[in-house]
């Protein structure tokens, strides 16, 4: 299981004076019982949500510039929100139409970060959250976990000059190339393992999906060596689907 980085949330709470409607002031106590129960209604009313961030994982001792996307589900969607890690707001997020928001006040609020991975190791994670201030009461998201990867992020160009018909769609394939989904939890020196076990390497992946490319050192001549790659891939227990790359003909 990979190692959690776990972060603490820095929560500000403003007391405000509370007057009764004849002018006096409620008591300390009563003003405390007003918070709690304020806060319990505006917490079950308003959900913080991290939609996406993107890259979906970091390279290790490196500095990386990270997308946030998060949404307000509830009845308010006019305040800001911050991401926090390691107690810190690394950034602020905004639903404005500006800054790489696209549409303002559609709940989806867009920032950036750069966030350094020097000192962690691969495997480890990092655990973010976006928190936002609901009148006197904190409203913070479920966290997200960061984690750090040694594999290429993003799918690489298949080589169209060398192909074989893909058995399953009848269409030309890369025939240097499998792509493998692997079971969540599966770490890199077992992804980097199952490529090796076949002759080839990592080149790609789509890590919020489990999705991984290998290319082979060596390019099969037959659909049919194709194929009994891809069946061998599909026995082991990390691999839950294996396919050829069919590769676009136009």
């Amino acid at each position: 299981m990979p190692k959690t980085k776990r972060c603490a949330i820095l929560v500000t709470i403003f007391l405000l004076d509370i007057f009764y409607a004849d002018g006096t002031i409620a008591s300390s106590e009563e003003t405390s019982a007003m918070t709690r129960v304020t806060g319990q209604s505006i917490s079950e009313e308003i959900k913080l949500i991290i939609h996406s961030v993107s890259p979906p994982k970091l390279k290790p001792d490196t500095t990386t510039t990270v997308n946030f996307v998060a949404t307000v589900v509830g009845v308010d969607k006019s305040f800001l929100l911050d991401v926090i890690l390691d107690k810190v707001v690394i950034t602020t997020l905004q639903d404005s139409g500006t800054d790489g928001d696209f549409t303002a006040g559609d709940g989806l609020f867009v920032g950036t970060a750069s966030i350094n991975t020097n000192g962690l190791a691969i495997g480890d994670c990092l655990s973010v959250s976006v928190s936002g201030m609901q009148g006197i009461t904190v409203v913070t998201s479920d966290p997200h976990e960061l984690c750090i990867s040694s594999l290429p992020l993003g799918m690489r160009p298949a080589d169209r000059t060398i192909s074989v018909m893909d058995p399953l769609s009848g269409q030309p394939a890369a025939s240097d190339e499998v792509i493998i989904g692997v079971v969540p939890g599966t770490s890199d020196v077992i992804i980097r393992k199952i490529a090796a076990d076949i002759g080839g390497v990592i080149v790609g992946s789509i890590p919020q999906i489990h999705i991984f490319q290998i290319r082979l050192q060596t390019p099969v001549f037959s659909s049919e060596e194709l194929t009994q790659i891809i069946n061998n891939l599909k026995g082991l227990a990390e691999v839950s689907s294996a396919e050829a790359n069919v590769v676009d003909s136009n």
